[in-house]
């Protein structure tokens, strides 16, 4: 739809009066909330990648969902403490060791 020089203006005056009459105000965002959306929005597209990757990959939902169980009581272990000292690094060096015998690495 093609519109005129004069009809473009007659649009504006009418969106102009609009604004003023309802008084409100255009919330542009600031640069730093549109960067925080762009890395909000490549980590969500770097996981579902990585989801895509694994997929493919031949894990199972159960094999992930076991890897994801256990990278969470890691994740709360290391912040409640240190898992790097006591039965935990032991447990973490034996899973290490009979992943490469099941990897062959």
């Amino acid at each position: 739809m093609k519109i005129t020089k004069k009809q473009l203006k007659q649009i504006i005056k009418e969106e102009l009066a609009l604004f003023e009459i309802n008084g409100q105000e255009e919330v542009v965002p600031e640069p730093e909330e549109e960067e925080e959306k762009l890395s909000r929005e490549k980590a969500r597209v770097a996981g579902i990648e990585q989801g895509k990757a694994a997929g493919t990959a031949g894990i199972t939902d159960a094999e992930r969902g076991v890897m994801r169980n256990i990278l969470g009581k890691l994740q709360t272990a290391a912040a409640d403490g240190n898992i790097m000292t006591g039965k935990p690094f032991l447990l973490m060096q034996k899973l290490a060791a009979a992943l490469v015998e099941l990897i062959g690495d």
